[in-house]
This record gives C-alpha cells, sequence and structure tokens, in this order.
C-alpha cells in the first residue's frame, strides 16, 4: 500500500482546499462535458468515437503532445528561483489536509508547492487519459462484436461521459496552471505599511494586486 501511496501521490492536487476548487475542477468540467455529450448526440452517426480516425483517437494525440510539457512545466517550477515561490500564497489559504499520527497535521501551500501538486497531477492524468484512451479504441472492436446492441450503448455513452469529464477537467486544470505561470507568481508580493506613531489606534494595512 505505501508504494502505491507513493505512485499516486499527485492525485493529492484533489485534496487541496482553496478557492474556487469546486467552480474549477467539478461545475465548469461538468458543463462542457454535458455541451460536448449533447454535440455527439445531435451528430450521433457523424462523429466517429473510438475508431482510429474518432474523438478517442483525437485526443489521445493531443495528450501525446503536452504531456511533456506538463513534465518540463514541473520541473521548471520546482526549480525557479524566487523567494515569494515559497511564501504562503496570499489571499484564502490554499491548504493540503494531512493527518499525521492520529492528529490533523494540515499544510498551507506555498506558490511552488502548489503548482508542483497541480503539474503533477496533470502530468500522470494526461498518462492515465493517453494509455486509457489508446486501449479503448483498442479493444473496442472486439467488444462490438461481444455485446449486445442494448449493452453496446451503455457502455459507449457511459464511457464517453467519463473520458470526456475528466478530460474537460485536465483542459481547465491546464489554463489554471497557465494563469499562474503568466501571471500569478511574476506579480508583485505584498509590502506592509507600518502605521504612523502618532496614531493612537494603528491600523495595520496589507497591500497587494494579489486576490488568489
Amino acid at each position: 500500500m505505501g508504494s502505491i501511496r507513493r505512485l499516486l501521490t499527485p492525485f493529492s492536487y484533489l485534496r487541496i482546499e482553496r478557492e474556487d476548487k469546486i467552480k474549477d475542477e467539478l461545475i465548469i468540467p461538468t458543463i462542457l462535458t454535458l455541451l460536448g455529450l449533447s454535440c455527439l448526440w445531435l451528430l450521433s452517426g457523424k462523429i466517429p468515437i473510438f475508431s482510429e480516425k474518432g474523438l478517442i483517437s483525437f485526443i489521445v494525440n493531443y495528450l501525446q503532445i503536452v504531456s511533456g510539457f506538463y513534465i518540463a512545466s514541473l520541473a521548471a517550477v520546482a526549480t525557479f528561483d524566487k523567494d515569494s515561490m515559497d511564501k504562503p500564497m496570499p489571499g484564502l489559504p490554499t491548504i493540503l489536509p494531512r493527518v499525521k499520527r492520529g492528529r490533523d497535521a494540515d499544510e498551507t501551500l506555498s506558490r511552488r508547492r502548489f503548482l508542483c501538486f497541480l503539474f503533477g497531477y496533470l502530468s500522470l492524468l494526461s498518462l492515465i487519459l493517453y494509455f486509457g484512451g489508446s486501449a479503448l479504441i483498442l479493444i473496442a472492436p472486439t467488444l462490438k462484436t461481444m455485446l449486445s446492441e442494448s449493452s453496446i450503448i451503455i457502455l459507449k455513452w457511459s464511457t464517453i461521459t467519463i473520458y470526456l469529464f475528466v478530460t474537460f477537467n485536465l483542459l481547465v486544470t491546464t489554463l489554471l496552471g497557465l494563469y499562474y505561470m503568466t501571471d500569478r507568481i511574476h506579480r508583485k508580493e505584498a509590502v506592509f505599511i507600518a502605521p504612523p506613531k502618532s496614531d493612537t489606534n494603528p491600523a495595520p494595512s496589507n497591500e497587494s494586486d494579489d486576490d488568489e
């Protein structure tokens, strides 16, 4: 179990508590999945899904390109030389729940830790989608001859629903990672401004353009 837990560590990203988590990881991918399924249903028979030139094959070809990008981004984030990368993220805390020796030991993540989990998750998920999609393309013709027509319809639409949802989750998370890489990690740090000594009721302020 220890080995499996280590191999699946990138999936710890899913346990991270952060602002807009449900919207980014569930609501938006669900909406996109429903739109995709609607298009496939309306164009039923006109868009191949499991063939070598079908929808799954198109996604697999895309993943073949971007999986290397995710791994390269992970390496870049891990070695990026900027002090702010190792400080806690501004705004609402981004937390990774942990239990150590039976006690809660939640970790407040820095930008580096958060982005490492994010691109590690993308790297592993892209590999799973790549090999899973390739397997679907290979076994689809065989399953078509073994199962009844009603079973094929149920299996087809349940499989494509799950595959599309995970693919759109990957896409939305990729856009989130690009947002951080192109903008957030390059913004100025918050600057603490000390109140005037003559002020009898000091009110510290934290000026920043951060809005994590």
